[in-house]
């Protein structure tokens, strides 16, 4: 079991180095792989592994505060109109095992949430108001999301930068 802890962690440092959108998306897939299928439930933190817990909301709005003041500006003004008392929505795919995801904000049919396996804010959209609709496993800060969203809003298109969660491999 150790072994594979450490097969683990040392593909993900690999992966970790390689920054393309497809990088992004393979570290994701070895990450889910071996936490799925081997259930482990583990987290890296400080170098000792821990059982894995949701975040909770004191933690999250640390997560928030940690780069909120990076904002300023048009970004500050955006952020405070569609920022929202964080609430847990749910998420089909991987949101069952904390109980849901922590969204922190809302832009017209886009969400801005916490993902905390991945301990990082992604962006998606949503059809039913409390359920996420797509899993992503990006590691951005709160900045970078009210950025992205932002532009997308200023410039239209799409949301990209996004590394999605695990696929069937079979």
């Amino acid at each position: 079991m150790m072994l594979l802890f450490i097969l683990y962690f040392i593909l993900q440092e690999i992966l970790r180095e390689n920054l393309s959108k497809k990088g992004q998306r393979l570290r994701c897939k070895v990450a889910k792989v071996f936490k799925i299928i081997l259930n482990l439930k583990v987290i890296k933190k400080n170098n000792k592994m821990e059982q894995w817990g949701p975040i909770s909301l004191s933690e999250l709005f640390d997560e928030i505060q940690k780069t909120e003041k990076d904002l300023d500006g048009e970004l500050k003004n955006f952020w405070d109109l569609i920022k929202i008392d964080p609430i847990k929505w749910e998420e089909k795919e991987y949101g069952e095992m904390g109980g849901g995801f922590w969204v922190v904000a809302i832009c017209g049919y886009k969400v801005i949430w916490f993902n905390d396996i991945e301990e990082g804010f992604n962006i998606s959209n949503y059809k039913i108001f409390g359920e996420i609709d797509g899993y992503w496993c990006n590691q951005d800060e709160i900045a970078w999301s009210v950025a992205r969203l932002f532009e997308l809003v200023k410039f239209g298109g799409g949301v990209i930068g996004q590394a999605s969660g695990p696929h069937n491999m079979i």
